[in-house]
């Protein structure tokens, strides 16, 4: 079981998420703070199935 803190990830560069927490169902760390402006819509499905709420989601700019 993964439980480290991950707000704090420097997540600038990133260029897809797709599926990154896909069926994470145990997963509800506050990751609100994630730079996600380069990743555009390459973030299907990404907490589809997880415990991760919007609010600790990323705001991602445009639906996939």
């Amino acid at each position: 079981m993964f439980d480290q803190p991950l707000g704090t990830w420097d997540t600038s560069s990133a260029l897809g998420m797709d599926r990154m927490f896909q069926g994470a169902s145990s997963f509800n760390q506050n990751i609100s703070g994630w730079n996600v402006a380069s990743v555009g819509q390459n973030y299907r499905d990404f907490r589809t199935g997880s415990a991760l709420t919007e609010s600790n989601a990323p705001a991602f700019a445009a639906g996939p």
